[in-house]
């Protein structure tokens, strides 16, 4: 099922490559596939992507919480902002 989202997500990479909302899904999809070090790399991408988006910053937050990562998890969930939830990944 998640290797069904990561296979699209990299598709629109190809085409697209800082569609924020693409890093997103695939960072999410490959976290459930428990392949977390490159679920963090597209986490960190997604942010790259769309620094000044809540969403993003939240991806990476919950990946690095399920990767183990608490502190940062933490900083990058503080990081989700009012002033950052009206900017669309």
């Amino acid at each position: 099922m998640f290797v069904d989202r990561v296979i699209p997500a990299q598709a629109a990479l190809r085409e697209v490559p800082g569609l924020a909302g693409a890093h997103g899904l695939r960072a999410f999809s490959l976290l459930e596939l428990d392949r977390k070090e490159e679920a963090l790399q597209a986490a960190r991408d997604c942010v790259a992507a769309a620094p000044d988006s809540a969403w993003t910053h939240y991806v990476l937050g919950r990946v690095l919480r399920r990767s183990g990562s608490l502190r940062e998890a933490g900083e990058a969930l503080a990081a989700v902002t009012p002033s950052r939830l009206a900017a669309a990944p």
